[in-house]
């Protein structure tokens, strides 16, 4: 006989198993190759979206002297580049993270604005001279043409007072200098070519320079980021003095020829210049592979001494606040996507050693043959290894296409590889174990302690590491966020280096926790059976007394599938809770950012515009509300018997309609109290002076006793100080002035797209300029952003592989004590047990230990989050404060525990149908044999 044919009965016997090890391994493979892919698509999203988001301090490294500081030493004229030492250091810290950035903007200004002469009368108009050499290649010249370097002095007196105060006149050459300014600012001004200007030297002195506009410009790209920094330079401005009484003035800035820097040092000017060096991050370099090297270099520049600068110079910079964004948005998802990597890792690793051990129980006979015939032990791995390869290896490849297909590009094999790799070894090892427990041998005392020892030692020490690592996370300090200064620090930058460590033990304990669940079960059901069966022998009927029975005795690789039962409804579970809490936590922070469904602000809004808006179609209810700046005082002294806070002025009966059946609906309290005598504040807060005597509510220096006070949290908002509403007849009898309304809170039908419009419509009788906030719009594009869609994407393949595996798994549960069980039911058919009884056997055998898996996978996912409540912070995700609490989704925990029990019943009925279809004669031939 050939080998050949020697080996043809086991291959065709494990046929079954082998495509189930091959389904396995593509569901695993697919998942493991592409989560971190998605997660890396994600994160570059995540990354351009922060650049495009952020503030212009949030993508910039900004460099700033002091006033009057000096590039060079006193009184010396600059020679070559002056901005090149600071520029140098700073490029030189960087390193190689310059390349991360745009050619380097450098300027030198007048820090304080100082006054124009000519000036129209009544009018005092500001001027901030700006010299900066990356002005030029940024405008086109529409009238004249660039400053050019000066050429030319006039002589001026200066009269200015001695110790004694006697007038003392003195003469000073100042250079005339050509200036230039833009489009906008003269047309508003009314400035042609030619005009001339006087400038004091510097804010306080009375040395006046002359100026000749030599040309004006446009921006050839108005969204070019350097006017972000440059705003005068575009347009006039209202700038606020130094002194607060003399209110806001028109300003703009004029632009100095860059060579004249040389001249402009040597004069008084000098006194009020700073200077600055700007970075801008570039988006299309700056991406997540580079972002260590942005982090490291940031943190060597925060340890720079010394910048080149003869004087005190200030880093500011945003940039680690945009990264801190980015890397806690990329941190919950990699929990994420590490969460549920192990512990379906750890359900394919369950079900991989069920399958390989069934294979070599089906094939002991025919190993047993082959060894008669000569086989050695390696000959049988190999046989065993070539028999899984040939699907193993098509499943694998299908995995990958499968991975390359959701990530959009190629993806490396390595995962693919390694676990064809894995899976034929584990094929090899189980048939050499296999082949060694047929040996003939004596069976010694120690092999039997060195068993029971393997029986119990491994669950006790999944247990004490489990303890361990649930004990160690629970305890670990919450990570509390700083506020943000604006200057780049070594505070800043340290903490951003190193919270980019991935946290393995966290991402593990949730798979150990349901894994400890998992065994703790079988212990559970081995005992809860064995009493059972023990109870069910006082009882007529013997079905339910042999399944039982059956249960309590079946090895423990047969109840291995309750493990992977139990873990992928936890894994399940789990994911979905996190969907859920995303997005109820998005509904509840765009609630809180807009107040209803939709919000109209502007600096007054009439009242024919809140009646316009309230008969729109659509809209339901309106609440008009006014705006001012308060503070709670109370007849104590110390730190608490005052806080600043937002005074809303409007009706809290009107706030509870637009937001009745909302996240942020008002409590009904505040509606009923508004209606009482006296004050009554409804405040956002639970402050400490609310519970002070002598409370009083400070608005524009007038006092308001207050009567009732009722704390809302709903009418907290994202980002704003504490909030009290005040109804406007109180307040406007305290002020004795109407206040207008700056914001309308509109609510509209549940299909808002025509409302919105209708609300649009209405506001355009507005006299100033009204800005409408959708809620519904602002949601849906928080829904849409790169990590949020990630996270779906994670929880619709974490389903379908759980729903898979655990499919699986209950085919397994099933196939791992099938042969036994069959045995048994035809000895009992033989013995005259009737069909019912059987079909007892079979279920009870099967269905309460399946049940009891689920039953402990729902349980272990829905008590995760109580156990690790930091186990995920959305909050980068989904906005509001850190680490929201995760709530279940009822519906979806139904649903998960439906689909589970739906597949566990129906491998039953499977199981069912294949032992009624058991041939007696067979059996009777066969034997003991399976």
């Amino acid at each position: 006989m050939s080998w050949l044919r020697l080996v043809r009965p086991a291959v065709a016997r494990t046929r079954a198993l082998t495509l189930l090890l091959a389904v396995v391994v593509l569901v695993t493979t697919t998942l493991v190759t592409a989560l971190p892919a998605l997660t890396d698509t994600a994160s570059a999203a995540w990354l351009a979206d922060r650049w495009s988001s952020a503030p212009p301090t949030g993508r910039a490294l900004l460099v700033q002297s002091g006033k009057g500081v000096s590039l060079t030493a006193p009184g010396q004229v600059p020679a070559g580049d002056p901005y090149a030492p600071t520029r140098d250091a700073v490029q030189g810290a960087l390193r190689p993270a310059t390349e991360l950035f745009q050619p380097v903007v450098t300027a030198a200004y007048a820090v304080d604005p100082v006054p124009i002469t000519p000036s129209p009368q009544g009018t005092e108009r500001m001027g901030i001279p700006v010299l900066s050499p990356a002005l030029g290649p940024r405008v086109r010249w529409v009238q004249g043409r660039a400053p050019a370097p000066s050429t030319r002095e006039e002589t001026r007196t200066i009269t200015s007072l001695d110790e004694t105060g006697n007038a003392v006149e003195s003469s000073a050459t100042v250079p005339v200098l050509e200036v230039a300014l833009s489009r906008r600012a003269a047309t508003q001004w009314q400035v042609r070519v030619g005009d001339r200007w006087r400038l004091p030297a510097a804010a306080g002195l009375t040395t006046q320079i002359p100026m000749v506009i030599s040309g004006i410009y446009e921006p050839l790209d108005p969204a070019d980021p350097f006017w972000q920094w440059f705003g005068e330079l575009t347009d006039v401005v209202r700038v606020a003095g130094s002194d607060p009484n003399a209110g806001v003035k028109p300003t703009v800035a004029v632009a100095l020829c860059p060579q004249d820097y040389a001249t402009v040092m040597v004069t008084e000017m000098a006194n009020g210049l700073g200077h600055t060096w700007i970075w801008q991050v570039d988006p299309a370099r700056a991406t997540p592979e580079r972002m260590p090297q942005l982090t490291q270099g940031l943190a060597r520049l925060a340890r720079q001494p010394d910048l080149g600068i003869t004087g005190a110079a200030q880093v500011r910079s945003s940039i680690p606040d945009t990264l801190s964004a980015w890397q806690g948005g990329v941190r919950t998802t990699r929990v994420l996507d590490g969460t549920v990597t192990t512990g379906l890792t750890v359900l394919v690793a369950a079900l991989a050693l069920l399958l390989a051990g069934l294979r070599a129980e089906r094939r002991a006979a025919d190993d047993t043959l082959l060894r008669s015939r000569g086989a050695a032990v390696g000959q049988l791995a190999a046989l065993a290894a070539l028999d899984v390869l040939p699907p193993v290896v098509l499943a694998g490849a299908a995995g990958h296409a499968a991975a390359c297909l959701l990530a959009g590009r190629w993806l490396a094999p390595w995962p693919a590889v390694v676990l064809v790799t894995l899976t034929a070894a584990v094929a090899a090892v189980t048939a050499v174990r296999a082949a060694g427990r047929d040996v003939p041998g004596r069976r010694t005392r120690l092999r039997a302690g060195l068993d029971l020892t393997g029986r119990f030692l491994p669950p006790l020490a999944l247990v004490g590491i489990t303890a361990l690592a649930v004990v160690t996370v629970r305890q670990r300090p919450a990570e509390t966020p700083t506020a943000s200064s604006g200057s780049l620090t070594r505070a800043s930058t340290g903490a951003l280096v190193a919270g980019d460590q991935p946290d393995l033990l966290l991402q593990a304990t949730p798979a150990l926790v349901a894994v400890c669940a998992g065994m703790l079960l079988l212990l559970l059901v081995r005992w809860g059976a064995g009493a059972a069966a023990r109870a069910a022998t006082r009882r007529a009927g013997a079905g339910g007394w042999l399944g039982l029975v059956h249960t309590a005795r079946a090895s423990g690789s047969a109840r291995l599938p309750l493990v992977a039962i139990t873990v992928a409804g936890a894994v399940a579970v789990l994911t979905s809770t996190v969907g859920s809490t995303l997005a109820t936590t998005r509904t509840l922070e765009t609630w809180r950012q807009v107040g209803a469904d939709v919000a109209l602000t502007s600096d007054r809004i009439d009242p024919g515009v809140v009646d316009a808006v309230a008969a729109a179609p659509g809209v339901e209810a309106v609440a008009p509300l006014g705006e001012r700046t308060g503070e709670l005082v109370s007849d104590r002294t110390g730190a608490t018997s005052r806080a600043p806070v937002t005074v809303l002025v409007g009706s809290s009966e009107q706030v509870a309609q637009v937001r009745a059946g909302s996240p942020v609906a008002l409590d009904p309290a505040a509606a009923r109290a508004a209606g009482e005598p006296g004050l009554t504040l409804v405040t956002s807060a639970d402050l400490p002076v609310l519970h002070q005597p002598g409370l009083t509510l400070v608005v524009e220096r007038r006092r308001l006793p207050v009567t009732q006070v009722v704390v809302d949290p709903a009418l907290r908002a994202t980002g704003s100080t504490t909030r009290v509403l005040v109804p406007r007849p109180v307040l406007e009898r305290a002020l004795d002035t109407v206040v207008p309304p700056t914001t309308l809170l509109v609510r509209t039908a549940p299909t808002g797209t025509t409302s919105v419009a209708g609300v649009r419509a209405a506001t355009g009788s507005a006299r100033l300029p009204v800005q409408l906030t959708d809620r519904r719009a602002l949601e849906s594009q928080s829904a849409a952003g790169p990590l949020a869609r990630h996270v779906a994407t994670v929880v619709t393949l974490t389903w379908l592989a759980a729903a898979v595996l655990a499919a699986l798994g209950a085919h397994a549960l099933t196939t791992a004590t099938a042969a036994s069980r069959r045995q048994l039911l035809a000895r009992a058919r033989v013995l005259g047990m009737a069909g019912g009884a059987r079909r007892t056997t079979v279920l009870v055998a099967v269905l309460p230990a399946a049940l009891a898996a689920v039953l402990a996978g729902l349980l272990v996912g829905l008590g995760l989050p109580a156990l690790l409540p930091r186990l995920l912070d959305l909050a980068p995700v989904a906005g509001g404060g850190p680490y929201p609490p995760l709530q279940p989704s009822w519906p979806a925990v139904l649903a998960v525990a439906a689909a589970l029990s739906a597949l566990v019943v129906g491998a039953a009925l499977l199981d069912l149908r294949a032992t009624a279809r058991l041939s007696l004669t067979r059996h009777l031939r066969a034997g003991d044999h399976p």
